[in-house]
């Protein structure tokens, strides 16, 4: 029996001496928060650099990291509220989960005697992408998020996940996003994985272009010049129907539904949690304000609508519903279905600045003359062109995307899913949105036992569904992943 517990204390010393190695070494890097992602890197340097001279910060993820631009911003608020001598950082960055914006906000907070903030505006974010299959399985377990998840923003996840509603959330599966986050936890103790990459990252240096043209953290796509991003703007190019869904989703959660039929979608743990960011905001002098995003799909808009309903009116806006906003979900202010252009960010950015003086005055600022300038999506003979030669060629590949979906019908009933996988793809390159292809792709990765490219799949084609069939079967489908 001593020599169990002799045993049990040194195992005890040795992690201890383990941990206390480790962030020594992570703490003599004196790497920034957001070290681990270029676009972040630069931002913390950026943001640094300028310190205190900063009073209004956005934070969220690729929406606003690629949809607002405070130079638009600021010069709106000049003329609306000069008085509030607004400057603005953009501190968004792509991919970012609700766990890392708000370990940034919490972060920003701490610092607010040397910062002197005036206005924190949120993108609000999905506790749902944090729990997908793909992230719970191997982004979690990256450097990147494995940094953010400290133990306070441990306790949100895990909180926020339990929180979720829905069958596709169980019992089951919120057990398994404890043990990962739990697991994630451990990996932040013991900076596993990262003291390598803190290395990698100084040899190679820090690229301060990353925080804009402008230095000010607003990168609009157009001048990432990475593949993926031309890639999709390309396929939304040749086919931009999601516009008029993604238009007819914000609808439907924001104009159809009440907030009475939202009520049973609320994540109640993740909403005490934002209310109280927003009291610790106050209380260090901050206004803090949620935003509601344009061109999100369905899982997070039924999430987030309900959350929107139930924050305090003062705290929160929606800037999503095509009935009040349509000129957000016109394809020339798109890049790809779920971000805007730099016009259609120039348009948001002002159209946010407006909204956030409403607020601060109590005046109505935003006439309808003015929002009616900003135009709906395009029905002149100009676009009406632009229209007749997308049919045309959509008439003319029809043939090769009805052979691509009947090769790979074929293929999988065969057996030979890797063949039937690849058709389907090339009918996805013909027309992006198409149910049947989506499908297909995701039951085929599903028999070749790729579960994250089946949930990715299943989930997009859920998106696409034109029928209550189709959504029936791909609701049913996701259901027998988990």
């Amino acid at each position: 029996m001593k020599s169990l517990t002799t045993l049990i204390w040194k195992g005890i010393l040795l992690i201890a001496i383990v941990w206390v190695c480790c962030n020594i070494l992570r703490w003599s890097m004196g790497m920034p928060f957001g070290w681990t992602n270029n676009f972040f890197h630069a931002k913390a340097e950026l943001f640094e650099q300028a310190k205190g001279e900063y009073n209004t910060v956005f934070l969220g993820n690729s929406r606003f990291h690629r949809g607002v631009d405070p130079s638009v911003y600021d010069a709106t608020m000049s003329r609306l509220l000069p008085e509030q001598k607004t400057k603005s950082f953009n501190y968004a960055v792509a991919s970012a989960p609700a766990g890392e914006v708000y370990n940034l906000f919490n972060r920003l907070l701490d610092e607010q005697r040397s910062l002197q903030l005036k206005d924190i505006i949120i993108q609000l974010p999905s506790i749902k992408t944090a729990v997908g299959r793909q992230f719970q399985k191997t982004n979690l377990h990256k450097p990147r998020n494995v940094e953010w998840c400290d133990f306070s923003s441990y306790l949100f996840a895990m909180r926020s996940a339990w929180g979720l509603k829905g069958s596709k959330y169980s019992f089951r599966n919120k057990w398994k996003y404890s043990f990962n986050y739990t697991v994630a936890l451990i990996e932040n103790w013991f900076a596993i994985g990262m003291i390598k990459d803190m290395v990698l990252n100084k040899a190679e240096g820090l690229d301060l272009s990353k925080g804009g043209p402008n230095q000010d953290g607003y990168f609009p796509l157009a001048l990432d010049d990475r593949k993926v991003i031309k890639s999709k703007h390309r396929a939304f190019l040749r086919n931009n129907k999601t516009a008029a869904k993604r238009a007819n989703l914000s609808r439907r959660f924001f104009t159809k539904a009440s907030p009475e039929e939202m009520k049973p979608h609320l994540n109640s743990s993740y909403l005490a949690y934002l209310v109280g960011m927003i009291d610790r905001a106050k209380s260090e002098g901050i206004q803090l304000t949620f935003i509601v995003p344009p061109c999100m799909n369905e899982f997070s808009y039924n999430e987030l609508a309900a959350i929107y309903h139930a924050l305090p009116k003062e705290h929160v806006l929606e800037l999503t519903n095509a009935d009040n906003y349509p000129f957000l979900y016109d394809p020339e202010n798109m890049w790809d279905p779920g971000h805007l252009n730099t016009e259609g960010g120039r348009i948001f950015s002002e159209v946010l600045a407006y909204r956030i003086a409403e607020q601060k005055s109590n005046k109505n600022l935003l006439s309808e003359e003015k929002l009616l300038a900003y135009g709906t999506p395009k029905s002149n003979s100009k676009q009406k062109g632009k229209q007749s030669k997308a049919d045309t060629v959509s008439k003319k590949e029809k043939k090769a995307l009805a052979n691509y979906l009947k090769n790979a019908r074929a293929f999988k009933n065969k057996g030979n899913c890797l063949k039937a996988s690849k058709f389907a793809e090339k009918a996805l390159e013909v027309s992006p949105d198409n149910f049947k292809a989506t499908f297909l792709t995701a039951s085929c990765a599903q028999l070749m036992n790729k579960m994250d490219k089946a949930t990715e799949f299943a989930e997009l084609a859920l998106e696409r569904a034109n029928t209550k069939e189709q959504r029936t079967k791909a609701d049913a489908f996701i259901k027998s992943l988990n």
